[in-house]
């Protein structure tokens, strides 16, 4: 016959190991507020700042180069196929670094706007991609300010609650 006993040497370890996995899946809202966010926020700017680099030194060449015609002017500098593959691949990678953050903050029920916040970020990160897809510099760069104004919106109300928690 089993007792009481040996069933809680079995099942405490087991049990322990669960929650020490599930603690690790969800690092807590106030990490989530003083090291995700702002890695993120900073991610994002650093990209922007990168796109700007790029667009301008891309536009000082497309200056210097004979226009044939004035039907043939630049609305925004096109990105190589390269570098459209690159910025495509960081789309990607940055949507998935969102939807972890939108796992994390879902099961916290008093961040509901933060979660729609972040929802609207990945719908934008979709839209980069495809403007990327396009090599269209100036709508990437305007769905990065986004992103980043949106970010600082999540920061101020999400953060605000915790520091009550």
């Amino acid at each position: 016959m089993i007792s009481f006993r040996s069933v809680l040497v079995y099942l405490i370890p087991v049990f322990t190991v669960a929650l020490m996995g599930i603690a690790q899946c969800n690092p807590g809202i106030k990490k989530i507020c003083s090291v995700d966010f702002p890695q993120f926020k900073e991610k994002i700017e650093l990209s922007k700042n990168s796109l700007e680099r790029s667009s301008n030194s891309d536009r000082s060449v497309a200056a210097r180069a004979p226009m044939k015609s004035i039907d043939h002017q630049l609305l925004y500098i096109e990105l190589t196929a390269d570098g459209r593959q690159q910025w495509i691949r960081w789309a990607e990678h940055e949507l998935v670094e969102v939807q972890k953050l939108m796992d994390w903050i879902s099961e916290e029920s008093s961040f509901r706007d933060s979660y729609l916040d972040l929802s609207e970020i990945a719908n934008h990160i979709l839209y980069f991609h495809g403007y990327a897809k396009q090599g269209n510099t100036e709508k990437m760069n305007n769905v990065l300010e986004f992103i980043v104004k949106k970010i600082q919106k999540i920061q101020q109300e999400t953060c605000s609650k915790t520091e009550s928690l």
